[in-house]
């Protein structure tokens, strides 16, 4: 009989790779890296709540790192655009 794994606190980097990919496969998504789900949720916050509260969730020390992490909102500059003539 083989014994019952015990949860960790966390997760280390190569069980949490496996745990999406896992939930890829069972849901029959592409799949997807931790990576692509950071920065997606990123973009995500940007786009909802701004660069700072973006910057605040993925821990980064400057705002510059958040900017090439999370992608910029072009639906909003073409708001912009569109206000402003």
């Amino acid at each position: 009989m083989t014994p019952k794994r015990v949860p960790a606190d966390k997760y280390c980097v190569s069980s949490y790779r496996m745990a999406i990919r896992r939930g890829c496969i069972k849901l029959s998504l592409p799949i997807w890296s931790p990576n692509q789900l950071r920065r997606t949720a990123a973009t995500e916050i940007r786009k909802r709540f701004g660069l700072e509260a973006a910057q605040v969730v993925c821990g980064h020390q400057t705002a510059d790192v958040t900017q090439v992490y999370a992608e910029r909102n072009l639906t909003l500059a073409v708001q912009v655009a569109k206000a402003v003539g």
